[in-house]
C-alpha cells in the first residue's frame, strides 16, 4: 500500500505493508517488542520508519486518517500465522531446510537465550533464532559473525513464512525462563534439560564434572 506523507520538507512517497503476509519479519518484531497494541501513531511509525515524534507533532488534518487506514490490519486481520502448525520444511534463497533438523544446540541455544536477555518478548528473537540454526547449514560449520549476517536477511522475509519455524526454535527456551549472568549455571541448565529428555540421567553428574574441570 502506498502512502503519501506531507510536511513542511515536502512529500514524502511511502510503501508499507498493509497485510501480515507483506510484514516483514523485522517489523513484526519491532512491534512485538514496543507497540502496546493500541497506539496508531507509534504502529504507523514502526511500520513507516518515521519518527514517533516526527508524526505526533505534525498538525496536518489529513494525517490521523492515513495513519488509521494504513495500521487498520493490525486490527482487523487475524494472525492466523500464530495457529499454523510447525511446517516440514523451511524456504530460503532457492533451497528448502528440513525443520527437524533445524534443532539448536546447545552453544546456539546459549546464543539466542542471550539475545533474548535484549528482547522485551520472545517474538522478537524469531529472525535471530533461525540465522543462527540455519547459518551452519548453509556454510558447514557454525560462524556467530556469519549467523548475525544472515539474520539482516532473515528478517526481510515476511513473519507469515517465519513465525512458525522460529516459534518451534523458540518453545523449548522458553521453558528455561530467564538466564543468569554466570556462564556455567547456564551451561548446567542447559545440560540438564538435554540429558533429562534423553533419559541420560546417569551420565549427567560425570559430564558435569568434566566441564567443570575443563573450566567452561
Amino acid at each position: 500500500m502506498r502512502f503519501s506523507i506531507f510536511s513542511n520538507k515536502g512529500n514524502r512517497d511511502l510503501k508499507l505493508p498493509d497485510t501480515w503476509e507483506t510484514l516483514p519479519t523485522s517489523k513484526y518484531q519491532q512491534l512485538s517488542g514496543e507497540w502496546d497494541g493500541r497506539d496508531i501513531v507509534k504502529a504507523f511509525s514502526i511500520l513507516s520508519g518515521i519518527p514517533f515524534k516526527n508524526l505526533f507533532e505534525t498538525k496536518d488534518p489529513e494525517l490521523e486518517a492515513q495513519l488509521t487506514l494504513a495500521t487498520s490490519f493490525l486490527f482487523s486481520q487475524p494472525q492466523k500465522f500464530k495457529e499454523q502448525k510447525t511446517p516440514d520444511w523451511f524456504y530460503y534463497d532457492g533451497r528448502k531446510f528440513k525443520v527437524k533438523d533445524l534443532s539448536l544446540s546447545i552453544g546456539q541455544s546459549i546464543h539466542v537465550r542471550q539475545k533474548l536477555e535484549t528482547c522485551k518478548a520472545y517474538d522478537e528473537a524469531i529472525s535471530y533464532a533461525i540465522a543462527v540454526s540455519l547459518q551452519p547449514q548453509l556454510d558447514g560449520e557454525f560462524d556467530i559473525d556469519k549467523a548475525n549476517h544472515l539474520e539482516t536477511f532473515i528478517a526481510e522475509l515476511p513473519i507469515t513464512q517465519t513465525y512458525a519455524v522460529g516459534f518451534f526454535l523458540l518453545k523449548p527456551l522458553m521453558k528455561l525462563g530467564k538466564i543468569t549472568s554466570n556462564r556455567w549455571s547456564l551451561l548446567k541448565t542447559l545440560l540438564v534439560q538435554v540429558l533429562l529428555k534423553r533419559g541420560k540421567i546417569r551420565l549427567f553428574w560425570q559430564r558435569l564434572r568434566g566441564l567443570s574441570r575443563s573450566g567452561t
